[in-house]
């Protein structure tokens, strides 16, 4: 059974991972990444097939490797630097195996209700039965858990010991990759290790953080992807940064298709970190429309699958949460071509804060509609984040201190990339309690108490770079 968990996981590690090399990344990160990059590339190719209501994983599991090995093997051709040094590569892959064992053994996932229809789903692809998911789970449960899960199938279970830590893991990864790329040339050998070491500890002393590790649920994983995308945006908008652009155009791609496929939020989510980084001046408007295009296209395949088995099932289709999304993702196609107005780089950072502004006052104005739903969700949030015994402890106040301060005293360059996803995170959760109908509630099965560790990686990102690569906010009025 291990055996067989151990060749899904190393395929998705491998077919990310030659993809992410073939665009020019090097070095480490490539695995990190790479394995990230992987499990959205089968989700796509699993939803792609899906559309004609074969959900069978085997040939986009399968299409996983073989499609980047086949644009390897053409840039490879081409004479391309693409080269695996051998060592490196097989510790990599002699790692992940050891990993995927050793969690296979301890099997420490954790489950909710939600874990349930999660793996129904799951179960329901890896059979190649769509017409077995309910209507309720099509709208609710259809994302890249179940799509992932659902190869457990071949290892007769209901889903993978080891794939959520193992996405732990990368963002911890990854965090250390972006530190590295930040300080490149500006910090010792020790510097490093220290900078690197302090984001890492910090998340593994939450106890919040430790349980989504181990959780079967989609929450880590948004956050695993809402990071790789702002992360990999806010390197590709440097001047003279040494990463591959094509390869950081397809990690933030990648991962704004995953956050989409992932949560109901995603998109909304998913558009917040894209918005600065195609109105920023650096990166060419060649790789801002196919990022435009990229989001467009995974809200219309998401959008467009749900639709599809709802009606194939007779299930009602709702035009606020199926057709709306559709025609967004529709939309957001034609508009790349609006990118290339000047007026738009040369004040993007004025227009970054308008839309910061913009949706704390759309959440202002659902209040005087209707106070009652924000302010229920307001103090059930309160309670769990800082009134009870929830997994949270202090944690995530510390944070909130932690980031106020950095906002206050610190800058670093080019920081509202960044900071646009997490200073409008909780407004944009306020106002999905009022498109959902109902406010949040107190407990851990809160959605908004879960879906919280998504902003925690990137967060934690925001304030060590704000820490060690930015400047005092005073500093010139202490010159004076």
């Amino acid at each position: 059974m291990i055996a067989h968990e151990i060749i899904i996981i190393l395929t998705l590690l491998s077919g990310g991972s030659l993809l992410l090399k073939a665009l020019g990344l090097k070095g480490w990160p490539v695995w990190p990444l790479g394995f990230l990059s992987g499990i959205v590339l089968y989700t796509t190719l699993l939803y792609a097939k899906s559309l004609t209501l074969r959900m069978s994983p085997t040939l986009p599991l399968v299409a996983t490797l073989v499609l980047p090995l086949l644009f390897y093997a053409w840039q490879w051709y081409r004479g391309r630097d693409v080269k695996f040094k051998l060592l490196p590569a097989a510790a990599a892959l002699a790692i992940t195996a050891a990993l995927v064992t050793g969690f296979g053994h301890a099997n420490l996932a954790r489950f909710h209700s939600d874990s349930l229809n999660f793996m129904l789903v799951g179960s329901a692809i890896g059979r190649g039965d769509p017409t077995s998911i309910s209507n309720y789970n099509i709208e609710n449960r259809l994302s890249t858990v179940p799509a992932v899960h659902s190869l457990g199938h071949y290892s007769g279970n209901f889903y993978l010991t080891s794939i959520t830590p193992l996405i732990s893991l990368a963002i911890l990864a990854t965090i250390c990759w972006v530190v590295i790329e930040a300080t490149r040339g500006k910090a010792s050998r020790r510097q490093l290790i220290l900078y690197c070491a302090a984001p890492v500890l910090v998340l593994a002393s939450s106890h919040a953080y430790l349980f989504h590790s181990f959780y079967l649920n989609g929450h880590l994983m948004m956050g695993a992807f809402m990071l790789m995308a702002a992360a990999a945006g806010w390197l590709l908008c440097q001047k003279g940064n040494k990463v591959s652009e094509l390869a950081l155009v397809a990690i933030i791609a990648l991962g704004l298709a995953g956050a989409v496929f992932t949560r109901v939020e995603g998109l909304f989510y998913a558009g917040i970190i894209l918005l600065p980084i195609v109105l920023h001046p650096q990166p060419r408007l060649m790789y801002k429309r196919l990022l435009i295009a990229a989001l467009g296209l995974s809200i219309v395949l998401q959008e467009g699958l749900k639709i599809i088995l709802l009606r194939h099932d007779h299930g009602n289709v709702n035009l606020k949460t199926d057709y709306l999304p559709l025609a967004l993702g529709v939309i957001l196609l034609p508009s790349a071509i609006l990118v290339g107005w000047k007026f738009l780089a040369k004040h993007w950072q004025k227009l970054v804060w308008l839309t910061e502004i913009g949706v704390w006052l759309a959440m202002l104005a659902l209040f005087i509609h209707k106070p009652q739903t924000l302010k229920n969700s307001v103090i059930a949030t309160y309670k769990n984040i800082n009134a009870t015994p929830v997994p949270w402890g202090k944690f995530f106040v510390m944070l909130i201190i932690l980031m106020g301060m950095v906002l206050i005293f610190r800058r670093f360059k080019d920081q509202a990339i960044m900071r646009l996803s997490i200073t409008t995170f909780l407004p944009i959760a306020f106002i999905l309690a009022y498109l959902r109908g109902a406010p949040y509630r107190f407990g851990q099965a809160d959605s908004l108490d879960r879906m919280m560790i998504s902003l925690v990686p990137l967060a934690v990102l925001f304030i060590t770079l704000s820490i060690i690569t930015g400047q005092s906010r005073f500093k010139s009025i202490a010159k004076k």
